[in-house]
């Protein structure tokens, strides 16, 4: 499945990886497939493919079920926009306390 350059940078900007694109969007044009399926299908290596299934699944853009072998399958792009959004949020929550903590005494400190 090719998608537009557009959609592929935007992906891009969220946080996933070339090859992270071309499995989910496998998955999408597909629908449910094994690991060894998966990465003939999306041209992702077999040495790198349970790697990008994983992170894949940890940021949750695709699922799988409990067969022998393990069958992936896409979510709603939306599941997954959602879920990368609240990370993202998430993050960006705690590194603002990090900082906030340590630079604000400073800041108050110099009486600038």
């Amino acid at each position: 499945m090719n998608i537009s350059d557009k959609t592929r940078r935007a992906l891009e900007k969220i946080g996933l990886t070339s090859y992270e694109i071309r499995t989910f969007t496998s998955l999408l044009k597909d629908g449910e497939l094994t690991a060894s399926d998966l990465s003939q299908k999306s041209g992702v290596p077999y040495s790198k493919i349970y790697e990008v299934l994983g992170t894949l699944e940890e940021k949750g853009w695709i699922g799988s079920d409990d067969s022998r072998p393990t069958k992936y399958f896409a979510k709603s792009p939306s599941t997954g926009l959602e879920t990368t959004k609240q990370k993202i949020e998430s993050d960006f929550s705690q590194n603002q306390n990090i900082i906030l903590n340590e630079l604000v005494p400073l800041y108050e400190k110099s009486g600038t």
